[in-house]
């Protein structure tokens, strides 16, 4: 599922961002954008036009909650242009923010 997808990569970027030593922001920064086209993706899918009115009490709830994505999506782009900038600090804070909110 996509949702558990992107909480396991925003898990992975704050690794690579709290490791000591010489820093891959090449990689960071590809992974961060992952991320957000990732958020994007769910985001679209919650406000899909083709999804019914009612949904069918027999069947589990599918995708992630709205409101929990509405949350995290600031947050994982303010981490993604925290990464442009090489501003580990601000990434990794906003990062824990992000999965806080997911």
């Amino acid at each position: 599922m996509l949702y558990d997808s992107t909480k396991t990569l925003l898990r992975s970027i704050l690794q690579s961002l709290e490791i000591p030593g010489p820093a891959e922001w090449d990689g960071r920064i590809e992974a961060a954008n992952q991320a957000v086209y990732e958020i994007h993706q769910m985001s679209g899918r919650a406000h899909s036009p083709c999804r019914p009115e009612r949904p069918d009490p027999k069947r589990p709830a599918s995708g992630p909650d709205p409101e929990k994505l509405s949350r995290a999506t600031p947050y994982v782009k303010l981490m993604a242009s925290a990464i442009r900038r090489h501003d580990q600090a601000a990434a990794i804070a906003s990062g824990k923010a992000a999965l806080a909110a997911l």
